[in-house]
């Protein structure tokens, strides 16, 4: 074999060439980074991660990894910054040439993620039941109610609000309501028409009671 068939094999080889490019990645801003790309060649290119002029090095938020084998060039960043929102490239080379590729990386808040809220009208859905107290107990009024979002539960004694006193005690649970009227409230104030209401943004409900004024 001459001279120029041994310059001429020694020569022979492929520049590099990205099988696969680096593509733009959008990660959340708690999960970790993957940039990745193909690049081959022969030989075996060298191949180098930049921000702008900056050579990225390993550290102990950042891996660098290329695989001859596959072709497969990794950057992994482990705790992604603002600072890391950036345009990456990534350069191969070897003696035959080289290639060059880029793309960036977007850091986005997470979403929660929530059903919309179906919304609907209070109702009554178990009614105050008529009752007959003695002079000596206290009137007890129940009703259980529902509605989305949770309905305010107000009480009426002919027509006008009843708030809460010595003389009656009123109770909202998750779906109940209780209206007591002390024993020691006079007859006077007892009788009337007692009324609950549940009411939200979608609408009211409410269901009445007519006590005895005797």
């Amino acid at each position: 074999m001459d001279v120029n068939e041994l310059l001429e094999k020694e020569e022979t080889g492929i520049a590099p060439h990205f099988i696969q490019p680096l593509k733009p990645q959008i990660i959340e801003e708690t999960s970790k980074a993957i940039l990745q790309c193909t690049v081959v060649g022969q030989p075996t290119p060298k191949v180098k991660w930049f921000t702008g002029k900056d050579e990225i090095r390993p550290s102990p938020t950042k891996q660098l990894s290329y695989n001859p084998e596959t072709g497969v060039a990794t950057l992994e960043i482990l705790e992604p910054s603002p600072e890391d929102e950036t345009i990456y490239r990534v350069k191969a080379d070897n003696k035959f040439g080289q290639a060059e590729c880029r793309a960036n990386l977007i850091i986005s808040k997470s979403v929660a993620v929530t059903q919309p809220l179906v919304m609907y009208a209070p109702k009554i859905t178990k009614p105050v039941k008529a009752i007959v107290a003695s002079v000596n107990e206290d009137i007890v009024l129940e009703a259980d109610f529902e509605g989305t979002p949770k309905p305010d539960i107000t009480w009426l004694r002919n027509g006008k609000e009843i708030k809460p006193s010595d003389n009656f005690e009123i109770e909202v649970e998750e779906n109940k309501t209780i209206l007591r009227i002390k024993k020691k409230t006079n007859k006077k104030q007892k009788g009337g028409k007692y009324e609950v209401r549940a009411i939200n943004i979608k609408g009211g409900g409410s269901f009445l009671w007519y006590s005895c004024n005797n």
